[in-house]
């Protein structure tokens, strides 16, 4: 019940088990779509969070801002019927916003709580 996070990300360790489902499925999706430029970025992205986070570490508001993964998926995918795209997009977005907003557990998992908003 996490909100912008996606149901499947209410605390830390939710959060690094999702980042290695995108990495393993944008893996996947690369392979059957390996021409897609966006997937190709996210795939950059997902490795350079990994990268930001290793260790426990908090990634620094550059690094937050550098990534556009979200709004990648969202742009380019925003029309399609392919379900596993619209998945995975869905998990991108969740993704994003956690390391965008870097939220404790409590507020990670709060579904009435907006004020990290």
């Amino acid at each position: 019940m996490a909100g912008i996070f996606g149901d499947d990300i209410n605390n830390r360790a939710e959060f690094f088990q999702q980042l290695d489902r995108a990495i393993a499925e944008c893996a996947r999706l690369i392979q059957r779509l390996p021409d897609e430029d966006t997937l190709q970025s996210v795939a950059l992205q997902l490795a350079a969070v990994r990268r930001f986070t290793q260790g426990g570490r908090t990634p620094r508001q550059s690094e937050r801002e550098s990534l556009d993964m979200a709004l990648r998926m969202f742009r380019e995918y925003e029309m399609t019927d392919d379900v596993e795209i619209h998945r995975f997009r869905g998990m991108i977005s969740g993704i994003h916003n956690y390391v965008d907003y870097w939220p404790s557990d409590d507020v990670a998992s709060d579904p009435n709580n907006d004020d990290y908003l």
